[in-house]
């Protein structure tokens, strides 16, 4: 009798078990899909001074603005353009975001009169001279990682998931600079607070933390108006300020094209 009682147990134990697991990554999937959601937008302009601080706090600094619209495919497209200093004054990334296969970026730099197609193997490269890839700067599709809650931890005094996020496909890995990393995702309102970078060593080597937040109610999203990461090897950081967010009609028509980006 005490060994059935037993193996009733083992039984119990393991069909709770096997529950617990497919709702804990139902609430992942939940978590991120929503996360997703706050990251993605109809429409977007803004405009951004970047500071490249390097170990010894010396600062350069840059203005640029950044032009976005979803596309068909639920993704982005985007054109990041350069305002200054005067030696990179025009110099502007377009980039066309696909849920499946490789997206389509474009460098144009005004010295050379000409913009340059990016290969999918560039996206670990640095963006011009900033700690952020190319990789960094592109919404991910949920469906091309894996997904697990490993912990909780605060980030401004708010409390947030801790979601590991792994490549689900040989070819995301080979292309990919990260072996994973780990999202910060405020429990609230779901947007990125901090993700951290571990290479191909898995090492963690970089961070980003969003220092400060806004809501913008016309479009029920959140926002980052101060966001840094930083090199943990090389102590490098590059800082990001985000002011004058303009939604919905900011961005002209057939204004994201080669040709406006041979504009400067």
């Amino acid at each position: 009798m005490m060994k059935i009682l037993k193996i009733l147990g083992i039984v119990s134990l393991s069909m709770y078990s096997l529950f617990a697991v497919a709702e804990f990554e139902e609430d992942v999937l939940l978590v991120m899909r929503d996360n997703t959601e706050m990251m993605r937008s109809t429409e977007e302009k803004v405009l951004v001074t970047m500071e490249l601080i390097n170990k010894r706090g010396k600062t350069r600094e840059r203005e640029m603005v950044y032009y976005m619209k979803g596309n068909t495919e639920e993704m982005r497209d985007s054109l990041v353009r350069f305002l200054s200093p005067a030696d990179i004054k025009g110099t502007g990334l377009l980039t066309y975001e696909h849920k499946v296969g490789a997206d389509d970026r474009w460098l144009y730099l005004p010295g050379l009169r000409r913009e340059r197609r990016l290969a999918s193997s560039d996206q670990q490269d640095s963006f011009m001279g900033s700690d952020f890839s190319y990789e960094d700067m592109t919404l991910i599709f949920i469906d091309d990682f894996k997904y697990k809650i490993i912990g909780e931890d605060t980030i401004n005094g708010e409390p947030c998931w801790l979601v590991e996020s792994l490549h689900s496909t040989e070819e995301g890995q080979k292309d990919s600079g990260y072996s994973k990393q780990i999202f910060y995702i405020n429990k609230a309102h779901r947007y990125t607070m901090g993700v951290d970078y571990y290479n191909k060593k898995h090492d963690k080597f970089k961070q980003m933390r969003v220092t400060n937040v806004a809501y913008f109610d016309q479009v029920k999203k959140w926002r980052p108006t101060e966001q840094v990461m930083e090199n943990l090897k090389t102590g490098h950081k590059t800082r990001l300020i985000y002011r004058d967010y303009q939604f919905n009609e900011a961005v002209p028509e057939d204004f994201l094209t080669i040709r406006e980006l041979r504009n400067g």
